[in-house]
């Protein structure tokens, strides 16, 4: 007896409810830790076939796929070790990120405060200030801010790709194995409705 892909489609299926909870409980971790946006929105998979073989593939597409591995991963800071950062990197091939510089490349969060409409003030507890407070300071200032702030502590572990897909990779076997039996009885009681 010979299988292809026609033959099992419950299999087929299974791959697919795998690949939609993975994408979903990404998309969620995402939007609980403040990161939705273009990230949360490039996530995706893929069922494909060859043959008589199935597999799944999560994608994140671009233009997130240039930075999913910092926000996945964490990034340790120049001063700073956060928790969990590099947990489950292994799971990826990814090597421990760490910033060196005493910033950001320059540009970087300028653009990002510039897209999300953030404005820095002044605050009159900085000795700069003087007795005033509340003045607006410039983007390249606040970026700079930002920047240094984000190489010094890090950015921390979450998990978002990781933690789906360790999960769903239990569940995966015991529906994977329930599914593929189906699709081995169907075939075999069709086989021998035919002879």
């Amino acid at each position: 007896m010979k299988l292809t892909t026609q033959d099992i489609p419950k299999t087929i299926q299974a791959f697919q409810n795998y690949g939609k909870q993975v994408k979903r409980y990404a998309r969620m971790i995402l939007e609980q830790r403040g990161k939705g946006g273009t990230l949360k929105d490039s996530i995706d998979y893929n069922v494909h076939t060859s043959g008589n073989n199935v597999g799944v593939d999560i994608i994140v597409n671009p233009p997130a796929d240039e930075y999913w591995a910092y926000i996945e991963s964490g990034v340790e800071g120049r001063e700073k070790k956060l928790p969990n950062v590099g947990k489950n990197s292994d799971l990826f091939g990814f090597p421990n990120f760490k910033f060196k510089g005493k910033n950001i490349a320059e540009g970087v969060i300028q653009s990002w405060i510039k897209k999300k409409g953030i404005r820095g003030r002044v605050n009159k507890k900085w000795k700069s200030a003087g007795n005033k407070g509340g003045q607006y300071i410039t983007d390249k200032s606040f970026a700079f801010l930002i920047g240094r702030s984000i190489a010094t502590r890090g950015l921390p572990w979450t998990g978002f790709l990781s933690q789906p897909i360790l999960t769903q990779n239990q569940n995966l076997t015991n529906e994977l194995l329930e599914a593929f039996g189906e699709d081995i009885i169907n075939k075999l009681d069709f086989e021998l409705k035919v002879k």
